[in-house]
């Protein structure tokens, strides 16, 4: 063999393992999927649009007292007696508010697994108030009507848990479906009496404020959560996460609310969206 052709077999041979690697790579065979991440930490803002609107009326009888008091569910003119009722009602809006989660994934075997995420929420606003009173002067007229707007402030706090499945798509992204029970917990002012001014001859009332207090209740519910995952690298990434809530709370404010001397049930349902990053581990 000369020297020529004894050089070009020593070359074939040694590149051999990297053509049959590179053959190996374009034939189509199926590589091993990658495993998901064994442990991920979440962080990010939810944003949170739930039932409503809530509506909740009061009535208040009228009784007597020892001073006068323009409030729509106290007392009036001494020695006056019992007039009749008036009724409060109030409106709350839908309660759409941004706030914060975090959140921790794990997968224990074939991506199957655990996923916990808690968050806070807190949202001031208005409620529409409305309060019909009999006249004290002018009984035979009827009723009178006041409505005006009224601060309020409305805090959800929740705990998610559930089972998980993931599934690794492509070489970085992965999809996550959970469920399971959810621990709601609502702190919201709920309306309780309305205040008013009213001058000679004492036939029209005008609007002054509300007055509330401050309502805590506890529930359970259920959800279900899709979230999406891109990693930028080998340990961050950023996700979007999909949940739907059902729950209810019974809100107790402490004191009875005119008529309504017990708790207030609340629904809790909604839909919710949270942005963040992702750790893995």
């Amino acid at each position: 063999m000369s020297l020529k052709r004894l050089v070009c077999v020593s070359g074939l041979l040694a590149a051999w393992p990297a053509l049959a690697a590179g053959q190996n790579a374009g034939s189509g065979e199926p590589s091993a999927a990658p495993a998901p991440a064994g442990v991920v930490l979440s962080f990010g803002a939810a944003f949170v649009r739930g039932d409503g609107p809530l509506s909740v009326t009061a009535e208040c009888p009228f009784s007597s007292a020892d001073a006068y008091a323009p409030l729509a569910c106290s007392a009036w003119i001494p020695g006056l007696g019992s007039v009749g009722v008036s009724t409060v009602s109030s409106v709350y809006p839908v309660l759409s508010a941004l706030g914060g989660e975090a959140g921790l994934g794990l997968r224990l075997l074939r991506g199957f697994g655990v996923a916990v995420s808690g968050q806070w929420l807190r949202r001031s606003g208005n409620v529409d108030v409305r309060a019909s009173m009999p006249s004290l002067i002018h009984l035979a007229r009827g009723h009178r009507t006041v409505a005006g707007q009224a601060g309020v402030v409305r805090e959800l706090q929740a705990l998610h848990v559930g089972a998980a499945w993931t599934r690794v798509v492509g070489q970085r992204a992965e999809v996550t479906v959970s469920g399971g029970p959810s621990w709601l917990r609502v702190r919201q002012s709920l309306v309780g009496d309305v205040a008013f001014s009213e001058r000679y001859p004492f036939d029209v009332a005008s609007f002054d404020g509300a007055l509330s207090a401050m309502a805590t209740g506890d529930g359970l519910g259920w959800h279900v959560a899709v979230d999406g995952v891109y990693w930028l690298g080998s340990r961050v990434g950023l996700g979007s996460l999909f949940r739907y809530r059902v729950g209810d709370v019974s809100l107790d404010p402490g004191r009875p609310l005119g008529s309504l001397s017990g708790p207030i049930g609340v629904s809790q349902g909604g839909i919710e969206a949270v942005v963040g990053i992702r750790v893995r581990f």
